[in-house]
């Protein structure tokens, strides 16, 4: 099977008419990439939709709310009181034969917003034939894709974690894939009808048979009515101890979830107090940088006083040192026309006019005196101003400092609380509470089986010795020959048609397990591979692998490694499914690179186009990077990438980021 086209109007959160075509022939690989809950399984849900009319898949809870039609159509449909039409057309080809498979059906909102879906109906056209009816499409369809095969065309982390997780759930996840893969429900029916012709055989004998063995075959129909009774009863006691278990694995994750959601929330608190920290830094460097205001006049008119300082220094430039001398001192030696030494000079004379020009100096020096008090004064200001100015300049480059860290912890906060997990429902005691109420009813079933297991048994250990009697007794026995002979041929049949299923059990299994450890050796690194030699399928389903001295080695590998054993092994399932090397599946992976290294997601790239026959990775961007892009791209199987965008609530619009060469 090659998948071409999907097209999907008002399904889940794509609104109105949106389509994806599917990379084929040699590029084969279609990336889809968004962030969580964008839609990126909601394209494999539209995909199971189309071909069997699957609304919910296997990874749903019973008490998940599975919405089908688009949230904002319903919205508008109920505003107008007209229902909404969801419709999924798939376009796919096998061996020359194109397919085209459309299933729609209608959804309205009730006034109690109660959903309300009817109408659905498929159209499937191929060959110039158009067929109608469900249960037509529904077995042309199986004929090229069986039902139960699709399984194991779709990978998600939470799935490839459950089978290496050793619990009930895993070993009835690979029983159940083992089983499919057998697809022995013939065999089994056969079984079931032999075991119905032996009992109707046995009773033939009864009626006609007297004395001891008369009474022998009596007893024996009433074991095995018994041993029958009892394996129905085993049989549902395990399946509720099963349903148990899940439901015991489901309180533990939700426990696990909320010490998760505690050190989430305490990485939370610390972030949020640096960040407050760093808000208090900030307000105070802003505080002081308000106390900075009173001086920014004068720090702004620095320059002007500069200028008032050189100004003054000019004014006082080339000033005669003072003489000490005062001007009414030398006045008096002019009006008395005697020097300083007493000598007598005349009006006009040398030494007057040197007296006058001294007068004159010593006013010019009387005049600018004046100005050295405002000399210092502009001088010494000036010096304060400069350290302000520098104080001012560290205080806006702290500012600025403090400012990005405080940004940048805002960003930390936002990436914290975006990790948060969301507060499940009830208390962790209630949860407690449930989950030893569990063990508690467990523990009673278990005793119950226990019981029955005993008594089956008992039952099956007496009805051996009763038929080891009764061959003694048919010799001696007036029963008609034949009968005789038929019962032995009835049980004869029923032992080799047992023995037949379980020659191919082991025999696909250990086939299986050759495959898984085939496929688990491209993908693993070096390092990996000398601690683990060998896959195992145990006597109770559970997944195991061994080391080279032959011990069970899985408790001690990695998470990643555990990731890369469950893609090697639902890969070699879907390898055995289809009969060839080759994977003729269109194989769908959600998340797979999650706790891959990068030797591994290299790995995994390489190795997977060359067994599938298309490979469709709903990743994020995270996930896959330039480098993976590349990576395929280079091998040439890397054909058309698509990106979720989130257009508005309940809105995802597909983009086309790559087409390919094959369209």
């Amino acid at each position: 099977m090659i998948l071409h086209n999907l097209t999907m109007h008002h399904f889940r959160q794509f609104y109105g008419e949106q389509s994806i075509s599917f990379a084929a022939d040699e590029e084969i690989v279609t990336v889809i990439r968004g962030e969580n809950g964008r839609g990126k399984t909601g394209i494999y849900r539209a995909v199971l939709f189309a071909l069997y009319g699957d609304e919910r898949l296997d990874q749903d809870g019973n008490d998940s709310n599975i919405v089908i039609p688009n949230i904002k159509a319903l919205d508008e449909a109920k505003t107008v009181k007209q229902p909404v039409k969801v419709i999924v057309t798939i376009e796919f080809s096998q061996g020359h034969t194109v397919y085209k498979l459309t299933r729609s059906l209608l959804a309205s909102v009730g006034e109690t917003d109660t959903l309300y879906i009817s109408d659905r109906s498929v159209t499937l056209t191929f060959d110039d034939k158009q067929i109608t009816s469900k249960d037509e499409v529904d077995q042309v369809v199986t004929t090229i894709l069986d039902n139960r095969m699709k399984h194991y065309f779709f990978f998600d982390g939470e799935r490839m974690e459950r089978l290496t997780r050793a619990s009930s759930i895993q070993r009835k996840d690979v029983a159940a894939g083992i089983k499919n893969l057998l697809n022995i429900d013939q065999l089994r029916d056969a079984e079931k009808a032999i075991a119905i012709v032996a009992s109707d055989v046995k009773k033939q004998l009864e009626r006609h048979s007297t004395g001891r063995f008369q009474q022998n075959l009596q007893r024996q129909l009433v074991l095995e009515e018994e041993i029958e009774k009892a394996k129905t009863e085993s049989e549902q006691l395990t399946e509720t101890i099963e349903k148990m278990d899940e439901q015991f694995d489901s309180l533990t994750d939700q426990l696990n979830q909320y010490e998760e959601q505690r050190k989430a929330e305490e990485v939370f608190t610390q972030q949020l107090a640096i960040l407050d920290q760093s808000k208090q830094q900030e307000q105070q460097v802003i505080e002081e940088l308000i106390k900075m205001n009173q001086h920014l006049p004068l720090i702004l008119a620095k320059d002007q006083l500069y200028r008032v300082q050189t100004s003054i220094n000019t004014l006082l430039s080339g000033t005669t040192e003072q003489s000490g001398v005062g001007v009414d001192w030398l006045n008096h030696l002019l009006e008395d026309l005697t020097c300083i030494c007493d000598r007598a000079f005349d009006k006009g004379s040398e030494s007057y006019q040197a007296i006058e020009s001294l007068i004159e100096a010593a006013k010019k020096s009387e005049e600018k005196k004046q100005y050295y008090p405002l000399l210092a004064t502009t001088t010494r200001l000036i010096g304060q101003l400069e350290g302000k100015a520098e104080e001012l300049e560290q205080l806006l480059e702290r500012q600025k400092q403090v400012t990005k860290k405080r940004l940048n912890q805002e960003t930390t906060v936002q990436d914290v609380a975006n990790k948060r997990y969301e507060q499940a429902a009830g208390t962790i005691a209630e949860i407690i509470s449930k989950r030893d109420k569990v063990m508690e009813d467990r523990s009673s079933h278990m005793a119950f089986l226990r019981k029955q297991e005993v008594h089956l048994k008992e039952a099956e250990d007496e009805l051996q010795t009763l038929k080891t009697e009764a061959n003694i007794l048919k010799a001696k026995s007036d029963i008609h020959k034949q009968l005789l002979r038929k019962q032995e041929e009835v049980e004869k049949a029923a032992i080799t048609l047992k023995g037949m299923i379980q020659t191919f059990e082991q025999s696909m299994m250990r086939e299986l397990e050759d495959v898984a450890m085939q496929n688990l050796q491209y993908l693993l690194d070096e390092g990996s591979l000398t601690n683990i030699r060998k896959v195992k399928i145990k006597p109770d389903y559970s997944l195991e692998v061994e080391n080279g001295f032959g011990q069970e080695f899985l408790a001690n590998i990695s998470q990643g490694q555990r990731q890369i054993l469950s893609l090697s092994f639902i890969t070699a399932l879907a390898q055995l499914a289809g009969g060839e090397s080759t994977l003729e599946l269109p194989l769908f992976m959600d998340t797979p690179f999650g706790r891959l290294s990068s030797e591994h997601h290299n790995n995994l790239i390489s190795y997977i186009p060359n067994v599938c026959s298309q490979w469709i990775l709903l990743v994020t961007d995270r996930e896959f990077t330039d480098e993976q892009k590349d990576m395929l791209e280079d091998m040439g199987h890397l054909g058309h990438m698509y990106q979720l965008v989130t257009k508005e609530k309940g809105v995802t619009e597909i983009t086309t980021v790559r087409k390919g060469i094959h369209v």
